[in-house]
C-alpha cells in the first residue's frame, strides 16, 4: 500500500506543514494498538516476525493489525488532504 506518491511528496515539501509531521500527528490519533504496531514496523524497522515475538502474537495477527492500522491512517491523511485542499481553494 502506497500512502503517498512521489509527486505528492514533492508538492507537500513546499507547504507549510511537512508531510512527516502530519503523518506523525495522524498516527497519534490512531488507537494505541495501531500506533504502536506502525511505529515498530516503520520507525524501528522490525519485521512482522519480530513484532509478533515482541507482542507475543501470531505473525498473521500482526499482518492483519498492520493492514487495519494502515487503512485507518490512510483515512486520516485523506481527510486532512481534503480539508487542506478545500482551504487552499477558498471553499
Amino acid at each position: 500500500m502506497v500512502l503517498f506518491e512521489e509527486e505528492q511528496l514533492e508538492e507537500e515539501a513546499c507547504t507549510e506543514e511537512p508531510v512527516q509531521d502530519r503523518v506523525f500527528e495522524a498516527i497519534k490519533g490512531l488507537k494505541p494498538e495501531y500506533a504502536h504496531i506502525l511505529q515498530l514496523k516503520y520507525v524501528h524497522g522490525f519485521s512482522n516476525r519480530e513484532i509478533a515475538a515482541l507482542l507475543k502474537k501470531r505473525e498473521g495477527t500482526v499482518r492483519v493489525t498492520l493492514s487495519r492500522a494502515k487503512k485507518e491512517l490512510e483515512k486520516k491523511l485523506a481527510a486532512w488532504k481534503f480539508l487542506r485542499d478545500g482551504q487552499n481553494r477558498g471553499d
